[in-house]
């Protein structure tokens, strides 16, 4: 309701009307900007916006060194294949690939957070595309879990299929189940053969409890 659509001529005809609208009026607003004000405070004390997404670089479009792993991504083993490209997307110009070999390996991050709660529900979505995966003695797999202190609180991920695939979006609902203070997010291959591409990872911070 806006405060500037009142006439004045309403109350110069019934003055002690008039100032019972006015007052009505801005008890409204002020009501409407204190719930506002306790939602955006309760927002801040959990540390998180909704409808944020905390992962950074999730499309994996900068990679300050040029050395094929993105900027706020971690490596855990890697071959000489399984890097950032431009030639395959969803979302901007790159992705990350990585090559099916007989061997683990994965890219990560992790995320710090401030104040969260048990209780605390995410998003997490990635795109994902295959070509001729040979899953047959592993897994490709999205993990995202949560930590306290260092210590491995609880998790989720899915899996992306075997063989050729187009661009398909993965998504899964995430829960705090106990306290944590950093959230890691896992993009993990272990293929005989074959290829797959991650893009426009991202996790989204749901509500709380």
């Amino acid at each position: 309701m806006s405060i500037s659509g009142i006439k004045p001529a309403h109350a110069g005809r019934n003055p002690q009307v008039g100032r019972y609208v006015l007052g009505a009026v801005l008890l409204v607003a002020l009501a409407l900007v204190l719930s506002a004000a306790d939602t955006q405070e309760a927002l801040a004390q959990v540390g998180f916006q909704a409808n944020t997404n905390y992962v950074s670089n999730g499309s994996f479009e900068k990679d300050s060194n040029g050395d094929g792993l993105p900027n706020n991504w971690l490596a855990g083993p890697l071959g000489a294949k399984d890097k950032r490209v431009c030639n395959q997307s969803v979302a901007g110009s790159c992705s990350f690939k990585m090559v099916g070999d007989g061997s683990l390996k994965s890219i990560y991050q992790i995320i710090p957070l401030t104040n969260p709660n048990v209780g605390d529900e995410f998003k997490l979505k990635v795109w994902t595309k295959g070509k001729a995966l040979d899953l047959s003695g592993g897994e490709a797999r999205i993990i995202v879990q949560f930590f306290d202190g260092g210590f491995l609180g609880n998790s989720e991920s899915f899996d992306i299929p075997s063989g050729t695939s187009a661009w398909t979006l993965h998504q899964v609902s995430v829960t705090a189940a106990a306290d944590y203070d950093e959230i890691w997010i896992f993009v993990r291959l272990d293929a005989d053969s074959g290829k797959a591409w991650f893009d426009k990872v991202s996790l989204v911070y749901v509500g709380a409890p």
